[in-house]
């Protein structure tokens, strides 16, 4: 059926029922390791989140929270907030955020490039902290990022992170014109959660032995 197909294999779901080609779908950076889900998070979760700033513009301010289980990384949560939006804003939807709801400590990895956002959350009550974008050793810790996504068996996104579902589909690598083979280039678009996913990972990313 569409729903068991979309469930077990979002990429083939794309092709059959919604009539796009293959090709699109191996250009996602996560082809073929994530699919939606309905789930509820267990009591016990640990979770990671992470936050990723605006640059300006028409660029949001994305949360994002997520929890590992059994080799599987499961998205529970997202949160998209205008680039304009004021701190008081900010903290009025941060502290209706499904985990921080109750005002838990969870460590919140934050974009490392607006260090002002991040320490005015902090002072807000938040416990926020810098997540490194670059570390010795690593040319690219973008690349390990998502080399560190794929190593997991799947990744499940839950049906009500439209956002989520909807920069898993489109964050994309770069196709050659001349050629049309996929290259290692990402494409500067649809990775706002996909970035806070990321920085709320990093420790493990840090960790990871490719």
């Amino acid at each position: 059926s569409a729903e068991h197909c979309k469930n077990t294999d979002y990429g083939l779901y794309q092709h059959i029922w919604l009539g796009e080609l293959n090709k699109l779908a191996k250009e996602q950076v996560l082809y073929g390791k994530w699919r939606t889900d309905i789930f509820n998070t267990p009591s016990d979760a640990v979770y990671y989140i992470g936050a990723d700033w605006s640059n300006g513009g028409a660029d949001p301010h994305t949360l994002i929270s997520c929890y590992i289980k059994d080799n599987k990384l499961y998205i529970d949560n997202e949160l998209v907030i205008s680039g304009q939006a004021s701190f008081d804003v900010m903290q009025e939807k941060w502290g209706a955020f499904k985990p921080l709801e109750n005002g838990e400590q969870w460590v919140i990895h934050c974009d490392e490039a607006n260090s002002i956002n991040t320490r005015e959350m902090k002072r807000r009550g938040f416990h926020t902290r810098s997540a490194p974008k670059k570390w010795a050793g690593v040319k690219s810790s973008v690349q390990v990022g998502i080399n560190y996504l794929r190593n997991f068996e799947e990744i499940v996104i839950h049906e009500r992170c439209k956002e989520t579902i909807k920069e898993a589909k489109y964050w994309r690598w770069k196709v050659d014109k001349a050629s049309g083979e996929i290259v290692p280039i990402l494409i500067d678009a649809n990775d706002h959660l996909m970035s806070a996913l990321r920085y709320g990972l990093v420790k493990m990313i840090m960790k990871f032995k490719q």
